[in-house]
């Protein structure tokens, strides 16, 4: 079963979709970039909970098309919803060429397909 999410935040909108293949893109506003992320993910749900992971690597283009930055990247996120919304925790590690190590622990939410 493949599950796609939108998540919009003040600076970014982000679209993905998990099933086995994990793939989104997300493109940030403040700073007028796109990231690329490909690897493999799974995501599930009993009831009104959803659970989700993957990893993969990532690519950061600008405006003109130039590379910003590569890398891998991890997510493990549990999430509560009702209808097509939720709401959840991810907590995100990555590595890239540009940024170096970095995690991140904090709520989100958005809409769910």
């Amino acid at each position: 079963m493949i599950i796609c999410e939108i998540g919009l935040s003040c600076e970014s909108l982000e679209f993905g979709c998990s099933a086995l293949i994990a793939g989104s893109v997300k493109r940030n506003f403040k700073h007028n970039t796109t990231t690329l992320f490909l690897g493999v993910g799974l995501k599930g749900s009993l009831g009104v909970v959803g659970v989700g992971a993957k990893a993969g690597a990532t690519i950061t283009i600008d405006d003109n098309n130039e590379v910003q930055d590569v890398g891998g990247k991890m997510d493990v996120s549990v999430s509560a919803g009702v209808g097509f919304s939720k709401i959840g925790t991810t907590s995100s590690a990555s590595c890239t060429v540009m940024g170096g190590l970095k995690t991140k622990t904090g709520l989100d939410g958005g809409l769910k397909f």
